[in-house]
């Protein structure tokens, strides 16, 4: 269950707000039962990015090239996605490989993505954006790991507990200079601003609803119909490069053989 509250405010308190959006006064305000009857706008927070950059630098309509035109076709591929995340395990499976460092290694990123792909579209399809992007940002912290580790072959051990903490620091920093994963410094901020409690963390649950009110919900849905879109685009790239990159560990931890030419 949601708590909700609503303070009503004239319109010298709202122009206030719209310079100081953190505050309300609730001297002059009532506070009654509120339940959204029409559009509402976000106080002093933007809504996430509608567009990503290609590898060409280019701005391409983002997400419907995905196949996702509204919620329902978002969920309806990011559940097909999740096959492409199990993909490279069963590959790995049907080798029969012995219980070594690398398989502990491989198979723990590959259930962390497993479980962060299904619980981010969960909170998706609840329409939770504070906790659908917060698991999207640990997805991607996951992929950027995938990626460390293939490239870190001495820092392996880090992951596992053999050797020092790989900080999570290193492995987003790495991520972001790199150029396999070109998408992930824009994708990784923007995720991390809804995860941490700043302005857009704190401020998705409270609009300014009719009759000049602040309205607030502990549980609030997405701003609208595109940010949600938006954050099932997310869950689908994010499975898509989970995928390449497990495959690509596996073959350089020689789990799999590498493709032929």
């Amino acid at each position: 269950m949601a708590l909700g509250i609503c303070h009503g405010s004239n319109s010298s308190e709202r122009r206030r707000l719209n310079v100081i959006a953190f505050i309300w006064s609730p001297d002059s305000a009532t506070m009654r039962a509120w339940q959204p009857r029409v559009a509402h706008r976000w106080i002093g927070v933007g809504s996430v990015s509608m567009v990503i950059m290609t590898n060409h630098g280019s701005e391409q309509r983002w997400p419907e090239h995905l196949g996702i035109v509204d919620t329902e076709s978002g969920s309806r591929i990011a559940t097909a996605c999740l096959q492409r995340i199990l993909e490279p395990g069963r590959r790995v499976l049907a080798t029969e490989p012995e219980a070594t460092t690398s398989l502990l290694l491989f198979s723990g990123f590959l259930a962390r993505a497993h479980v962060l792909h299904t619980s981010g579209q969960a909170a998706t399809d609840a329409d939770n954006p504070v906790v659908s992007f917060t698991l999207l940002r640990a997805q991607a912290e996951n992929a950027a790991g995938i990626l460390y580790a293939k490239d870190h072959p001495k820092r392996r051990g880090g992951f596992l507990g053999s050797q020092p903490y790989v900080r999570i620091g290193s492995i987003t920093n790495y991520a972001e200079e790199s150029t396999r994963f070109g998408g992930f410094k824009g994708i990784y901020r923007q995720l991390s601003e809804f995860a941490h409690p700043g302005p857009k963390g704190m401020l998705v649950s409270s609009r300014i609803a009719e009759d000049n009110a602040i309205a607030w919900n502990s549980i609030a849905p997405f701003r609208t119909e595109r940010d949600r879109m938006c954050a099932y685009a997310w869950i689908v790239e994010l499975a898509e490069a989970s995928r390449h990159l497990l495959f690509e560990l596996a073959v350089e931890i020689d789990l799999l053989a590498a493709p032929s030419e």
